[in-house]
């Protein structure tokens, strides 16, 4: 056990109010066993947006491990409220959050600072004025196939593959009864990637864990069904491309201002530079996921990543990496 959390009371955040609330309590109930048999003084706590004050003061939280999922966990907003409140937290904070979670301004930052990643359009409503003018703007410019996401979402939710200029209209339309914007990108044939980013002030990327859906692509019955995915870690590819995923995930991590950890995915077409696809601040923290098996990679085993985020997370404050890139 760590020193520095031993005399702490530890709330588990589980569950939220976004549409990955049961994905969320699989890896809270995940992390909650590993700390109660190393012997730290932990509970859960179900997060709402109402009670989630009444319940920390309650229960007298000293400090936070955060496995929300999704808007209101990931996006910022948690960490607000635990930044008020004065409780530290893992993950990142406010700032870092928000922009990770934002896919559109994921993608502007990446292709500022010269990050490979793929092609793309985002847009909202009221764009669709002109529909004829935005959907054969997007087959010129972006082409088939492409991958249609909302811009604030995760686990895979709400995205769709589209292979011909009829199905466009409709899945577009679809999705703006939900969302207020999305986004559509080129899709990149070939493998799927993804890379941790582990440390505070000093970062480590992870090993490289290629992800082979069964059938169809990685989303949401792929990444949280047993037996649906294979994953090869560590990857087979060419140490070059290994090294190219493992220094861009560590960019993407410092510009995007993430702290503690973070999962950065990529696709590779065996030709160019592997391409960003996104990075997530609250990777799951299940049997099945990625971060556990990317860290394994690096010899560490599921309590030892724990106490690792949990050590950074709480001498934050000090960190001039905190001071910058956090609201």
């Amino acid at each position: 056990m760590e020193k520095v959390l031993e005399e702490l009371k530890i709330g588990v955040l589980v569950g939220g109010v976004s549409s990955e609330r049961e994905v969320s309590y699989v890896s809270g109930k995940s992390v909650f066993k590993a700390l109660k048999e190393e012997g730290y003084n932990v509970v859960i706590i179900d997060v709402d947006d109402s009670t989630l004050i009444d319940k920390l003061k309650e229960q007298k939280i000293q400090f936070c491990f955060n496995t929300l999922h999704g808007r209101f966990g990931e996006d910022g907003k948690i960490q607000a409220i635990l930044e008020y409140l004065k409780i530290p937290y893992t993950g990142s904070g406010v700032h870092g959050s928000a922009l990770a979670m934002d896919k559109e301004k994921t993608k502007l930052i990446l292709k500022a600072t010269s990050i490979p990643t793929a092609p793309f359009l985002a847009f909202s409503p009221e764009d669709l004025k002109d529909k004829d003018y935005i959907f054969k703007f997007a087959a010129k410019n972006i082409g088939f196939p492409m991958v249609i996401k909302p811009t604030l979402e995760g686990s895979s939710i709400g995205i769709s593959i589209v292979k011909e200029y009829a199905e466009l209209e409709k899945i577009v339309e679809e999705l703006f009864k939900n969302y207020t914007r999305i986004m559509v990108e080129k899709y990149i044939p070939g493998r799927e990637f993804t890379v941790a980013v582990l440390g505070g002030e000093k970062l480590e990327s992870l090993g490289v864990v290629e992800i082979i859906p069964k059938e169809g692509f990685y989303d949401l019955t792929a990444k949280y069904s047993k037996g649906k995915t294979d994953y090869v870690f560590p990857a087979e590819v060419p140490d070059r491309i290994a090294k190219s995923m493992r220094e861009n995930a560590l960019k993407a991590h410092q510009f995007i201002g993430c702290f503690g950890y973070s999962r950065v995915d990529f696709r590779w077409d065996g030709k160019r530079e592997p391409q960003i696809l996104e990075i997530n601040t609250l990777p799951g923290m299940t049997e099945l996921s990625l971060l556990p098996m990317s860290a394994s990679v690096n010899g560490y085993s599921f309590i030892q990543l724990l106490e690792k985020m949990m050590t950074f997370s709480v001498s934050r404050k000090k960190s001039s990496f905190y001071r910058i890139f956090s609201v």
